[in-house]
C-alpha cells in the first residue's frame, strides 16, 4: 500500500493539492489523512483508496494479468 500512497502523494505535489484539500473533499479529520500519508493506517480498504484518489483528482485503476 505504501507504493500507492507514494504515487498519490506525487500526484498531489504535481497538482498543488494539500492534505487540507483532501480533508475538505472527504470530510476526514486531519489526523486520519496524516495517518494515511504516513503509512500508519494498516491495509486501507479499496473504498478508502478510491475516496482518496477522488479527492486528489486521480483514478485508482486495478489491473489483473494472467501469469500464463
Amino acid at each position: 500500500m505504501a507504493d500507492i500512497i507514494k504515487i498519490i502523494k506525487h500526484h498531489m505535489v504535481d497538482h498543488d493539492i494539500r492534505q487540507k484539500d483532501i480533508c475538505n473533499a472527504t470530510g476526514w479529520s486531519k489526523s486520519t489523512v496524516s495517518n494515511l500519508f504516513n503509512n500508519r493506517t494498516e491495509n486501507p480498504s479499496l473504498n478508502t483508496l478510491m475516496e482518496l484518489c477522488n479527492a486528489a483528482g486521480c483514478d485508482l485503476i486495478i489491473d489483473i494479468k494472467s501469469k500464463i
